[in-house]
C-alpha cells in the first residue's frame, strides 16, 4: 500500500531526505507552493 499525503504539516526532523537534499534552505524549500509544510 502506498501512503501519500496532499496537504499537511511535517516536522522537519521527521522527514526522510534524500541525500540530493543536504542544504537545510533547500529542504525548507522544498515544498514551497504546495499545501504541504515543513516546521
Amino acid at each position: 500500500t502506498l501512503t501519500f499525503y496532499k496537504s499537511g504539516t511535517f516536522r522537519y526532523e521527521d522527514v526522510l531526505w534524500p541525500e540530493a537534499a543536504s542544504d537545510e534552505t533547500k529542504k525548507r524549500t522544498a515544498f514551497a507552493g504546495t499545501a504541504i509544510s515543513i516546521v
